[in-house]
């Protein structure tokens, strides 16, 4: 277990003596996510046990987390709590890579045409720009070279999100999945494409300097709530148990 310590740099935790307290809401949930991956069962199946939407489910499953809970999931195979230490790091190392590529795409996006913009514009945007942080930044002097499918999306994604097209709907105008229309707009966010998308799914190019910083403010407080679960999730009864299997064979 030692390459699996290093990585998660679990030396020096101080764990809870106990759990922490779970609301009437918490224990429900808990208690129909079965143990080991193989088990997992969908979002929508607890949704419909439970009688709530799919965003309560996923913030009760983070409030979970916070409260030191082991329990995993994925886009495709739903909830699980951990059966074993491999488990646990897999899915910890799958948290440590998408913290990684949401910072690589806000970094991308503090260099499209619309922070430029704001950047020049200090004096009406001030408040924005201050907020963002945009000194010492070099733009790119041109556009990134885009693939057709690439430029196929773009050429759909209307100017304001008032006018936003959801996911399905761009999947089914260039016939493909969603999960690829997601993936090219990540890599469209990191070619400095000003794309913007709402909670629900919907996407849209940004028209306004506001609709940029309402963007930008949006990917932060996620980022920074992704890296609140994940410190949180160092503390669950299997990292403790992945320090002491570490202790005992060193």
């Amino acid at each position: 277990m030692e390459s699996i310590q290093t990585e998660l740099n679990l030396d020096g935790l101080t764990f809870p003596e106990q759990e922490i307290g779970l609301t009437e809401p918490e224990k429900k949930v808990l208690n129909l996510i079965p143990l080991g991956k193989e088990n997992a069962v969908s979002g929508s199946y607890i949704c419909n046990l439970l009688d709530i939407s799919s965003r309560h489910l996923t913030d009760q499953a983070r409030r979970l987390r916070l409260k030191h809970y082991d329990v995993g999931s994925t886009t495709y195979d739903g909830y699980y709590r951990f059966l074993n230490p491999t488990e646990y790091l897999k899915f910890m190392n799958m948290l440590s890579s998408e913290l990684t590529r949401s910072e690589q795409v806000i970094e991308a996006m503090r260099l499209t045409p619309m922070a430029q913009k704001i950047t020049i514009d200090t004096n009406q945007m001030a408040i924005v720009q201050s907020g963002l942080d945009f000194h010492g930044l070099i733009f790119p002097n041109r556009e990134t070279k885009l693939s057709e499918l690439e430029k196929r999306l773009l050429n759909l994604i209307p100017l304001g999100k008032e006018n936003m097209l959801t996911c399905a709907y761009i999947a089914n105008a260039l016939d493909i999945c969603t999960r690829h229309v997601k993936k090219l707009i990540r890599e469209l966010r990191l070619k400095h494409y000003d794309i913007g998308s709402t909670t629900d799914g919907g996407y849209y190019q940004f028209q306004t300097p506001m609709e940029y910083s309402e963007f930008m403010n949006k990917l932060s407080k996620e980022l920074a709530r992704s890296k609140q679960v994940m410190e949180a999730m160092r503390l669950t009864p299997m990292a403790r148990q992945i320090v002491i299997e570490t202790n005992q064979t060193a």
